[in-house]
Formats: structure tokens, C-alpha cells, sequence
């Protein structure tokens, strides 16, 4: 049976697309649980606000984290990787989690849920993206909770999930500049990308996180790979997305290669390999430890899209 009671979780990062649909889905599920933030904004109907930069300048009391028995590190920088420096990301994907892990209470955490990155799995098997800055910051985060438990006598449970790209109504980055090239109307040379490709709903995502926390204690550090539990292919989602919304683009079958011949021309590589990256991701392990049942299912999973049209 899953514990439902005496657990306060910290939530690092819950004004973002993902915290935001974790906050929701924790204050209405598990009332009882008190939610305590670190964030540079206040989250209404929680039990504890620390401001980031308080917490970053010292100004803040020790106390706040007595109580901490669970904590979700979702704070990273993300999207915008041609206007952020590798010291920015280094000091909010490294240095804040540093500081976090720092204050939590021996003898009191039990679980941490660290949001990593498939990019990081992609970077261990020498596939090398325009998100690599980002990739080797989310890849030294894991690292330091590596060290960090090892230090600690492995005495609580951290799970480091790797999702897939991260889709759903308000989702910034990849996905947004999809949408926004589906609802013009221009020729797309997608129609020959029948590769497959896995993506992942934000609400299927933060519901793999509050099983995590719900489930019993596993103690240990596990890593997983993160998406949908369905078989996708780059254009099936793209068709099914513009259906949805009633795009005005036009999905051309242009030959791949020669769309990639294209984009180096202009140097462009990166992209290219980025556009038609096939890879597949099984989550049936991770299901079945910690009773996953993904609550958006394949045929629901643009339904918030179209009722925003």
C-alpha cells in the first residue's frame, strides 16, 4: 500500500510548465501533505515560501528545512540556450542544487526527484546536440547527487528521471516553435520523417513524480529514461498536432537526406540531427515499480490544445 500521510516536500522551481501541473497536482491529490517552495515568485496555497535570492544570499533560517522529509529539484535554466552562458547554467543547474542538497536534514530526507534531461542520455552515447551546455550541466547535477548520496551512507531513495520532450497546453521551447510552424502557412519538409520518437505529456510527467513519492521507499539512486507508453513517430505526432489545432501548414515528403544536406550547407548540422533523432523510450520498469499509471492517455493527449483554439 502507498503512504499517503506525514510527508513535506520541497518543491524547487514550481512557477515553471512543470511545476506549475506538479503544485496543482499535489494540492489536489494529497491535501495533507505540506508543499514548501524555493522560487523567485510566491506560489499561492503553500505551506512554506522561501524566495530564491534569499536563499542564495544566506537570509533565511535553518528551520525551514527541518521538516523536509521529500524534495523535487525542478529548477534549472532551459529554451533559451542562445541567450543563456554556461555560467548562468551553471550557477542555477549546479550551484543552487549544491546549496539545496546542503541544508537537507540527515535522518529526515527520504526521497529525491531530480529533473534531468534525455538530452544526458543522448550525451552518453557521444550524441552531441545544440543543447550540449545544457546537457553536460544537468549531467554534473546528476554527478554531484551521485557523490552526495555516497557520502551519506545511501540512506534515501533519489530518482533521477530523464523525459523526453516535454509537450502539453503552455509548453515553452521545442514544442512551442512546432505549434507556432504548424499554424502558419508555410511548406514543412516533415511528411518523410516516419522515424520514431518519444515525447511525454506534462501531466504524465508529474504524475510519474508524485508516484515516486507516493510509492514506498525504495533506498537507492535510479535513473530513468522517461516518456509516453505508447509507440510514436516524429510525424505522426506532427499530424496529429496539426489536425488538432487546424494548422495551415502543409506537410511536404521531402527526401530527409537531402533536407540535411540543406541545413549543412548552411551549418547547420546540429539541428539537422536534432530533427531527426530516432530513439524510443520504454518506461514499463519504471511503471511497474512505482505503479505509474499515466493519467493522459494517446487519444487525449492534445485535448487541452484544441479546446484553447
Amino acid at each position: 500500500m502507498k503512504e499517503k500521510k506525514g510527508k513535506t516536500v520541497l518543491v524547487t522551481g514550481p512557477n515553471g510548465f512543470i511545476g506549475r501541473q506538479l503544485i496543482l497536482d499535489l494540492k489536489k491529490q494529497h491535501p495533507d501533505w505540506k508543499i514548501k517552495v524555493i522560487s523567485r515568485n510566491p506560489v499561492e496555497g503553500v505551506s512554506g515560501f522561501l524566495s530564491f535570492e534569499d536563499f542564495c544570499l544566506g537570509k533565511f533560517e535553518d528551520s525551514y528545512f527541518d521538516d523536509i522529509n521529500h524534495l523535487v529539484h525542478l529548477a534549472a535554466l532551459a529554451h533559451r540556450f542562445s541567450t543563456i552562458s554556461i555560467e548562468d547554467l551553471k550557477t542555477v543547474n549546479i550551484d543552487f542544487l549544491t546549496k539545496v542538497l546542503s541544508q537537507l536534514k540527515m535522518g529526515v530526507i527520504e526521497k529525491i526527484v531530480f529533473m534531468s534531461s534525455y538530452s544526458v542520455s543522448l550525451l552518453e552515447r557521444n550524441i552531441v546536440l545544440d543543447t550540449v551546455d545544457y546537457a553536460i550541466t544537468k549531467q554534473k547535477g546528476e554527478l554531484l547527487l551521485r557523490s552526495w548520496f555516497e557520502s551519506n551512507l545511501k540512506r534515501c531513495e533519489i530518482v533521477i528521471l530523464r523525459p523526453a520532450m516535454v509537450y502539453g497546453c503552455g509548453a515553452p521551447g521545442n514544442f512551442e516553435r512546432l505549434l507556432g510552424l504548424l499554424k502558419k502557412p508555410l511548406p514543412l519538409p516533415f511528411g518523410g520523417f516516419k522515424f520514431p520518437r518519444s515525447f511525454i505529456h506534462v501531466k504524465n510527467l508529474t504524475s510519474a513524480v508524485v508516484s515516486v513519492l507516493e510509492a514506498p521507499l525504495h533506498r537507492g539512486l535510479w535513473v530513468w529514461d522517461i516518456a509516453d507508453p505508447w509507440r510514436e513517430t516524429f510525424i505522426g505526432f506532427v499530424e496529429d498536432l496539426k489536425r488538432t489545432i487546424s494548422g495551415q501548414s502543409k506537410l511536404i515528403n521531402f527526401p530527409v537526406s537531402l533536407f540535411g544536406i540543406g541545413l549543412k550547407l548552411i551549418g547547420k548540422h546540429n539541428l539537422y540531427q536534432k530533427m531527426t533523432l530516432s530513439f524510443e523510450i520504454d518506461s514499463k520498469v519504471f511503471a511497474q515499480q512505482y505503479k505509474w499509471d499515466p493519467p493522459v492517455k494517446f487519444e487525449q493527449r492534445f485535448e487541452e490544445l484544441r479546446s484553447n483554439q
